[in-house]
């Protein structure tokens, strides 16, 4: 199954760069740009949006193309109502994000076709039963599996959604999470999950290059969304240690930039006495761009942190105890003083950082 993921990016990443070019020819003729707003956006001149469109195709199509060719195999397996489980719920959340593109949408009802999806993928396989504590024995969920399956899966959609502030970054961030996740998918040994992350990683190589600095074509909640209620949904499945146990620390590490930045912006409304869905300039990209830096600078600094995390979380995978521990403990440090340098324990006073 190797050799069919190693086809299946290049075959996903052939298709997102060859349709986004056309897909964005479409988009300005339908006139569907995302303008620009001084309250909580960096560009500075309407830009196309819904490049997730291309992502989509350049998932869907191999992953179709596998299922069909492996038809006798899937059928009657597990990993049947699981995969077209998958194409329907990423569609439906494909398809919410578009809406929201174009005419937009309330975030409490975004929040409530997520939390949909996400029973429905659930009831279709993608669930998480038990926790593997890496320092002693399997916790099991029972009735709480769904709740925590919901959360993770709503967290990790709407995590994505919230980086996607400065070119190229949300792109980047699930890009980096798809190579450590595909890696720790072919170790332990879980061949459908490994095709599926495969797809994910092609398509945003695919679509990075129109979607890094300068951006020609913005990815918009239609790719966010998409791209991170997928993440969310395969590394449930491909990060178990065993058919039963799924050890959410890894995927937690590995995709801790968003998690991170989404536990602080939330943490930062709510303490404000604002919406937790109230948009402002306030994130880690923008605490960056504050401090002198340029765009592409901001993009590299944060990629070079989810390639850590990314070797930190696949080490993690193998680690004994100890080792985990000491990890962890690592990991907590570099929080710490991330925290400190991005300046998270005082004020944003240059709320108008403008892209060099």
């Amino acid at each position: 199954m190797i050799f069919t993921s190693i086809v299946v990016i290049l075959v996903s990443f052939i298709i997102s760069l060859t349709i986004t070019p056309f897909l964005r020819q479409f988009i300005i003729r339908f006139g569907i740009f995302d303008a620009p707003e001084k309250s909580r956006k960096i560009h500075d001149s309407p830009k196309p949006t819904s490049g997730g469109l291309a992502i989509y195709v350049a998932f869907i199509v191999p992953i179709m193309i596998v299922f069909f060719i492996n038809y006798s195999s899937f059928a009657g397996s597990i990993w049947f109502p699981r995969i077209i489980g998958l194409l329907f719920t990423s569609t439906l959340i494909l398809i919410v994000g578009f809406v929201d593109d174009v005419r937009g949408m309330e975030p409490i009802k975004k929040l409530f076709f997520q939390v949909l999806a996400s029973i429905l993928i659930y009831y279709c396989g993608f669930k998480i039963k038990l926790f593997t504590n890496p320092f002693g024995e399997t916790v099991q969920l029972g009735f709480l599996g769904l709740p925590i399956t919901i959360v993770w899966i709503v967290g990790i959609t709407n995590a994505i959604n919230l980086v996607d502030g400065i070119d190229g970054l949300a792109t980047g961030v699930v890009l980096f999470a798809s190579i450590t996740i595909y890696s720790i998918s072919i170790c332990m040994g879980n061949p459908v999950s490994t095709v599926l992350i495969a797809a994910i990683l092609g398509a945003c190589a695919g679509f990075l290059k129109y979607n890094f600095y300068p951006a020609t074509i913005f990815m918009g909640d239609t790719g966010s969304q998409f791209l991170g209620f997928l993440i969310g949904v395969v590394s449930i499945g491909a990060c178990q240690k065993s058919s039963l146990a799924v050890a959410l620390l890894t995927p937690v590490i590995v995709l801790g930039l968003p998690i991170m930045e989404t536990l602080l912006s939330v943490g930062r409304r709510v303490k404000n006495s604002s919406s937790p869905f109230q948009a402002d300039m306030d994130h880690v990209h923008h605490r960056l761009l504050s401090r002198g830096y340029s765009q592409r600078q901001t993009v590299y600094i944060l990629y070079m942190i989810c390639v850590i995390l990314g070797i930190i979380g696949f080490i993690f995978t193998a680690a004994r105890s100890i080792f985990a521990a000491g990890l962890l403990a690592v990991l907590a440090i570099l929080l710490l003083l991330g925290t400190v340098y991005f300046g998270y324990f005082q004020k944003l006073h240059n709320k108008n950082a403008e892209p060099k």
